[in-house]
């Protein structure tokens, strides 16, 4: 089963009867999304962080656009 780890990175005998892939073998083969770099800059924020006496720092991840420093 998942909750002890059958077929995550390996085949498991403890599942004869699945011929699929694994876990690992499946996530391998996933393609990353082409993003759009000729778009607008977008980035979407997932936190601020407050840094006693240095000020805050904005966290967050590219969508379209190139940042450019």
């Amino acid at each position: 089963s998942g909750w002890d780890g059958d077929d995550r990175l390996e085949k498991s005998g403890n599942m004869p009867w699945d011929k699929g892939r694994t876990l690992g073998e499946a996530w391998d083969e996933l393609e990353e999304p082409k993003r759009r770099k000729d778009g607008p800059l977008r980035v979407a924020l997932q936190d601020v962080c407050e840094r006693g006496g240095i000020g805050s720092a904005r966290v967050g991840r590219v969508e379209t656009g190139v940042m450019k420093p």
